[in-house]
């Protein structure tokens, strides 16, 4: 055998830029096996073979199976190697089509971030403006803001809601406290899911609801959705104080999920909202 003729495993893995472990690794699972092995066991390739191995890396590359990649080398059949090739692009469409999907969400939960005012001191009251939201609601069968458990199943019931549209809860949730319950019990009524502006859901689901934009008196606390009669209190009296009244349902809102506060853990980082207007 006249080596100069042939190309070692090192010399053909260079030549590709890949490691000496892929090619043998190919050789043993039989997807690209030297041209010869000789009595020591060492491996040569022919040049003929180099464009072989040229295509297997570039069907790699396209994220096809090895045992795939191997039927299309084997069989050489033009055909069927259009027909994989289209399924796999299939594929790579639903991929980017999640991605896209993905980076959406990730986009509404940076939007849901940009909201918060993180030089706002917590529990102190300011007023702001606030845009038109859509939210999907879901009533309590009975006052259960007392009840931890419940309220989490309450929650997943509306997150699951809002699932069954092909939509993730990325915008925030929370409770609502009826404009009447501002007055006496301060109890809230909802649990509720923020919804993307423009999505399916909000002309399809009776449980969509929208709140006109508002000048809204604010407060930020730590603690839980529904934990808030004490920070509900100190915002309606300072609303009162500045000569305002509620116009509308109050909104609880859960901004961060599961924070650590002043040596607390997993306490929520959440938003009051009350829409007003002047008495």
């Amino acid at each position: 055998m006249d080596k100069g003729e042939y190309l070692t495993v090192s010399q053909m893995a260079k030549l590709h830029h890949i490691s000496r472990q892929t090619l043998i690794y190919y050789d043993h699972i039989g997807l690209f096996r030297p041209q010869i092995t000789d009595d020591k066991g060492y491996r040569y390739y022919s040049y003929l073979q180099v464009n072989v191995l040229k295509e297997i890396l570039f069907l790699k590359k396209l994220n096809l199976p090895l045992e795939v990649i191997s039927k299309i080398v084997k069989d050489q059949d033009p055909q069927e190697a259009v027909g994989i090739l289209k399924d796999q692009r299939k594929i790579i469409d639903a991929e980017i089509e999640k991605l896209i999907r993905t980076r959406k969400y990730v986009d509404e939960r940076l939007l849901l971030y940009d909201t918060i005012d993180f030089n706002q001191p917590v529990d102190e009251p300011y007023f702001r403006h606030v845009d038109e939201r859509s939210f999907l609601a879901l009533p309590f069968e009975e006052d259960i803001c007392g009840n931890e458990d419940e309220l989490q199943v309450r929650f997943m019931a509306a997150v699951d809601e809002v699932g069954s549209y092909d939509l993730v809860p990325s915008l925030g949730f929370g409770v609502i406290i009826p404009k009447q319950a501002l007055q006496t019990d301060l109890k809230a009524s909802s649990v509720f899911v923020f919804v993307p502006e423009g999505s399916p859901i909000i002309k399809h689901s009776p449980l969509v609801h929208t709140l006109p934009a508002a000048e809204c008196c604010c407060m930020y606390y730590y603690g839980r959705p529904s934990h808030h009669q004490n920070q509900l209190r100190s915002l309606l009296a300072y609303i009162d104080e500045k000569g305002y009244a509620a116009a509308n349902d109050a909104l609880d809102i859960c901004l961060l999920d599961h924070v650590k506060y002043q040596g607390q853990k997993d306490v929520d980082f959440c938003s009051l909202q009350i829409p007003v207007q002047r008495k």
